[in-house]
């Protein structure tokens, strides 16, 4: 088994922890993007 540096470990368990805020940046673009569509039908309607 390998052994991590302490450096290794800590820039793993930040790109970890900043998978969370880059997917609630996705979704949030998503719902925003719907949003836009719904607004964009209504006022086509």
């Amino acid at each position: 088994m390998q052994h991590k540096t302490k450096i290794e470990t800590v820039f793993e368990t930040c790109l970890w922890k900043f998978r969370l805020f880059t997917l609630l940046s996705v979704i949030l673009g998503l719902l925003s993007t719907l949003n836009f569509f719904v607004i964009g039908s209504f006022e086509v309607l």
